[in-house]
């Protein structure tokens, strides 16, 4: 976007043009496809066309304005409650783990602790949630442990 000291102009990039463009020609033929279709119809019958749309229009809005006034005996329109299953949390599986894997991600957190701030916030920055995914993993084995 360009902006002129006395006016202020903006361009859009040329692919966003070219969509435009495209766009408004497609427009122009489907009106003036339209347009042939309906000049064989005289000024009365497109009179009456009009008249008859308006007419299915207000008449189907009276309905909906009708029906949404709440009636004692019946309502129309009614809301469904949403059903919510119930959270099964001593029925989750975790993955077995082995003391391999735990020995590997004691390793990996060692190898953390060793490395220089600036790699260690590099390496966080590129893997934002990685500690949280450690901490996690421990947990498991924690628990698999108690069992």
């Amino acid at each position: 976007m360009k902006k002129n000291k006395n006016k202020t102009e903006l361009e859009l990039p040329p692919y966003i043009q070219k969509i435009l463009t495209d766009l408004n020609q497609k427009l122009m033929r489907l009106s003036d496809f339209l347009q042939q279709k309906t000049d064989i119809y005289s000024v009365g019958k497109k009179k009456f066309f009009l008249i008859l749309f308006c007419f299915i229009a207000v008449c189907d809005c009276s309905i909906l304005i009708f029906r949404s006034v709440p009636n004692k005996d019946h309502f129309y329109y009614t809301v469904a409650p949403i059903k919510v299953l119930p959270l099964l949390k001593d029925r989750i599986t975790y993955p077995r783990l082995s003391d391999k894997e735990i020995k590997k991600i004691q390793d990996f957190k060692f190898y953390l602790d060793t490395l220089a701030v600036k790699e260690r916030e590099r390496l966080f920055n590129l893997r934002p949630h990685l500690s949280d995914s450690i901490e996690i993993v421990e947990a498991i084995y924690q628990k698999q442990l108690k069992k």
